[in-house]
């Protein structure tokens, strides 16, 4: 933040929020439906976390428009939020 910020003021004032957790009106658009996936994911890596291959029992347990279904929301989900390709912040300088 120090190299990113205007002033030394501005990095401090960053800090600050960051620090001290009041939500503004921007916090639900930052959030957003981000909040949902997240309980998810949760079980999801609690569901695979001890296989090899967090997929490998999928074949045998779902038939073949099922499991398509499943690649597809997961490609789309990491679509989605994947955010911003933002250039390293070294080479800005």
């Amino acid at each position: 933040m120090f190299f990113r910020s205007e002033n030394l003021e501005t990095a401090f004032y960053i800090i600050k929020k960051m620090m001290s957790f009041v939500p503004n009106d921007n916090f639900s658009l930052i959030i957003g439906f981000k909040i949902i996936i997240i309980p998810l994911l949760i079980f999801l890596e609690s569901y695979t976390r001890n296989k090899n291959h967090p997929f490998e029992n999928l074949e045998s347990t779902f038939k073949k428009p099922i499991r398509w279904a499943i690649y597809y929301i997961f490609i789309l989900t990491i679509i989605r939020y994947a955010g911003p390709a933002e250039q390293f912040i070294y080479f800005q300088f």
